[in-house]
């Protein structure tokens, strides 16, 4: 056990190679949660029971994990690159492990959420182009000129809250036939049947 008063560092006697090698935990005053740690074990408590041994082994294998989980270069995370593609068959990249292995070791391995879609956004000069597509879609909200927003999921009110503002701002003329048909119309006088909404006016 070596230590200046600020730092501590563990050491294995029974290892032979480098003093990198041999150094099994370490702890510092800016790391007071692994300090408590590497204090304890050296308890006299400890010492009898080999509770430090456990520790300096745990703290050993730790610090080289993460050492080999940040490398795309370590031996592991190639082998872990080489026994994914075998399994999934799936060409995962050194990067994309490493990653994943990061993000465990933080406890973090939600994957991202889907990006959202553009919003398309078209006049409505640019909807009667293509209107025959109109039933196989669903609209989000009408903007108008002047900026006013209406979030609606069906084309109908949609189109009802469109002639409602034009109707506030401009003359309508009545009655409104719909394009292609000759019996029914956008905007009406009277209602000429019993299903028509006395209010708006009759709309299929």
């Amino acid at each position: 056990m070596l230590t200046n008063g600020k730092e501590w560092q563990l050491y294995d006697a029974s290892i032979f190679g480098t003093v990198p090698e041999r150094l099994m935990a370490q702890a510092a005053f800016d790391q007071p949660g692994t300090l408590a740690e590497l204090l304890l074990a050296l308890s006299l408590r400890s010492v009898k029971e080999g509770s430090i041994e456990r520790f300096a082994r745990r703290s050993r294998m730790d610090r080289e994990m993460r050492a080999q989980f940040a490398d795309e270069n370590s031996p592991i995370v190639q082998a872990i690159t080489a026994s994914l593609k075998e399994r999934t068959k799936i060409n995962y990249s050194p990067q994309e492990v490493v990653e994943y292995l990061l993000a465990l070791a933080k406890g973090d391995t939600t994957p991202p959420p889907l990006p959202c879609p553009p919003s398309i956004e078209e006049t409505l000069a640019q909807l009667y182009t293509h209107s025959h597509d109109l039933p196989f879609s669903t609209p989000c909200a009408l903007v108008f000129p002047d900026g006013t927003e209406i979030k609606k999921k069906h084309w109908r009110r949609i189109l009802f809250r469109a002639l409602e503002k034009w109707g506030q701002r401009h003359t309508i003329s009545v009655p409104l036939p719909m394009e292609g048909s000759k019996s029914h119309y956008l905007t009406i006088t009277r209602p000429s049947t019993r299903t028509v909404d006395r209010s708006r006016g009759r709309m299929r």
